[in-house]
C-alpha cells in the first residue's frame, strides 16, 4: 500500500465469510514498512514480514506479529538483512522467515535464516552462501517433518550464464545445511517461488520456466524426494507476456484428501486472468478454473481451503498504465467447479521442451492437443533422418505426456517434431552419454 507521505505501508486486512470488510490494520509511518508474507497461527495471532526501519531510518529485514484484531504485539529487526520474503509459522507458534542476508566480506547476498518464538525471542539466525551466484532471490519457505526447513529462491551468475537457476536449500532444525541444489527443470532459465513439504520428506516446488522460442514465462510445478531428486516436472500452458514476470509462478498448495491446490496468472495481451488448478499426486491436472476480471493485468495469488468445499482466493492485480496496485478477494463455491472438473483444452498443438535437456539416456516431452484426432511425435538426427517414433496415434484433445528413452542413440543433437493435421511444432534437445 502507497501513501504519498510515508511511501510503501503494510496492511491486514480481515473479512466475513462473504467477503465484507470486519477490519483493516494498517502498519508503516515512520518505520516504512513493506510486507511481503505472512501467516496465521492457530491461536489466532498473525505474523508479518518485510522490510522495516529503525529510528533512524534504516532498513532491515523485519518481522511484526499482532494479536486476532491486527493490534500489533511487537516487532522485531533482523541487521545484516536486506530483506523478509517468506515466512512459516512453526509448531511452536513461533514464525520462521527468510530472505536476502548481507555478507560483509564480499558485494554478493546471502540467504538468511531467522526463527523466533511466539514472545519475538530469536532462537536461531544463520546466512548461507550460494556457491554459484553472483544475483540470488528467496521467495519460500515450509517446515520440514524432521523439523527443519526447506527454502527456495533463485540464483544467477551472470558472468557465465544470463539466465536463472531455481535453487532449493534444506536446513536441520539448528540451521545445518542438509543439501543445496538447483534446476533448469528442463527450460532454459527457472525461478522457484513457493514450496510445500510432504510428510514423506518429498518437496513441492512451484516454478517460473521461461520459453525463449517464444519469450514467455510458464508455470510449473517440479516434485523431488527428499534428497533433492527430480520426481516429476509439470508444466502448465498458462503464459505471462513478461518472460520474468513472478506472476508466470505456480504457487503450491497441499490438499487434505491429497493431491495440489496451484494458483497463478495467465496474462497475455487481450487474455488476462489469474487460474486456480487442482493437481494429483502425480502431477496431472484434475481441473481447472480461470478467474478473468476487467482489469488491465491480474495474477492468482494466495488460496485457501473453504470447509464447504470451496475454496478463498486472492488475485493480486496492477493496472498496467497507472501501475497501482489492487487485490482482490474471490469465494469458489463447489457449484463454480463443478463445471471444471477436466484440465482445460488449449486452442493450438503445443510440444513443451523436453526435460531434462540434456538427458542421459530418457528424457520426457509434455504435449497439448486442441481436439481429438491423429498425432504423432518423431524424433530426427540433425541429418533431418527419422531415428524414432514415439508416439503415433489417435488421442484425445488434452494433455499428454510421453517419455522418450534415447540409449540406442549416439551422443548429439536431435530433433522433436509433433504432427497434428497440418499444425507442426519442433523442439532441439541434447543427448550426453
Amino acid at each position: 500500500m502507497w501513501d504519498d507521505t510515508s511511501g510503501y505501508d503494510g496492511f491486514l486486512r480481515k473479512t466475513d465469510s462473504l467477503g465484507n470488510q470486519l477490519w483493516c490494520r494498517r502498519y508503516g509511518g515512520a518505520t516504512d514498512v513493506f510486507v511481503t508474507g505472512g501467516g496465521w497461527a492457530n491461536s489466532g495471532a498473525y505474523y508479518l514480514v518485510g522490510i522495516g526501519a529503525d529510528s533512524t531510518g534504516e532498513s532491515y529485514a523485519m518481522a511484526k506479529k499482532t494479536d486476532s484484531l491486527g493490534i500489533p504485539l511487537w516487532t522485531r529487526l533482523v541487521p545484516l538483512a536486506v530483506e523478509a520474503n517468506t515466512c512459516v509459522v512453526t509448531s511452536n507458534g513461533g514464525v520462521a522467515f527468510a530472505g536476502m542476508g548481507m555478507d560483509t566480506t564480499s558485494p554478493f547476498r546471502t540467504i538468511f535464516l531467522a526463527c523466533l518464538d511466539g514472545q519475538g525471542n530469536q532462537l536461531l539466525r544463520r546466512d548461507y552462501e550460494q556457491v554459484w551466484h553472483q544475483a540470488s532471490q528467496t521467495w519460500g519457505i515450509d517446515a520440514t517433518p524432521d523439523g527443519g526447513f526447506v527454502i527456495v529462491g533463485d540464483t544467477q551468475l551472470y558472468d557465465v550464464d544470463p539466465f536463472w537457476y531455481a535453487t532449493v536449500l534444506r536446513v536441520t532444525a539448528t540451521g545445518d545445511t542438509v543439501w543445496q541444489r538447483r534446476y533448469h527443470a528442463g527450460w532454459p532459465s527457472a525461478n522457484a517461488f513457493s514450496v510445500r513439504a510432504l510428510a514423506n520428506g518429498d518437496l513441492i516446488v512451484g516454478l517460473s520456466v521461461l520459453d525463449t522460442t517464444i519469450w514467455c514465462a510458464h508455470p510449473a510445478v517440479m516434485r523431488l524426494d527428499s534428497d533433492g531428486n527430480v520426481i516429476w516436472v509439470t508444466v502448465l500452458p498458462y503464459t505471462s507476456a513478461s518472460a520474468v514476470s513472478a506472476t508466470a509462478a505456480a504457487l503450491v498448495y497441499i490438499q487434505p484428501e491429497g493431491g495440489y491446490l496451484i494458483s497463478t496468472g495467465d496474462y497475455r495481451w487481450g487474455l488476462e486472468g489469474g487460474v486456480l488448478l487442482r493437481m494429483a499426486d502425480n502431477g496431472d491436472t484434475l481441473w481447472s478454473f480461470r478467474y478473468e476480471v476487467s482489469t488491465p493485468r491480474s495474477g492468482g495469488s494466495d488460496a485457501g481451503l473453504d470447509l464447504s468445499g470451496g475454496y478463498y482466493w486472492g488475485l493480486g492485480e496492477t493496472y498496467r498504465f497507472s501501475e497501482s496496485d489492487h487485490f482482490r478477494l474471490v469465494r469458489l463455491g463447489p457449484d463454480n467447479l463443478s463445471a471444471c472438473q477436466n484440465a482445460p483444452v488449449p486452442s493450438e498443438i503445443i510440444l513443451r521442451q523436453n526435460y531434462p535437456n540434456p538427458f542421459n539416456p530418457t528424457t520426457v516431452f509434455d504435449f497439448s492437443l486442441p481436439r481429438t484426432g491423429q498425432a504423432k511425435l518423431t524424433v530426427y538426427d540433425v541429418t533431418g533422418r527419422e531415428v524414432s517414433v514415439v508416439s503415433d496415434g489417435v488421442l484425445n484433445g488434452g494433455e499428454h505426456r510421453v517419455t522418450f528413452d534415447g540409449s540406442s542413440l549416439a551422443s548429439g543433437v536431435y530433433f522433436a517434431r509433433l504432427q497434428a493435421g497440418t499444425a507442426v511444432q519442433t523442439r532441439k534437445m541434447v543427448l550426453i552419454r
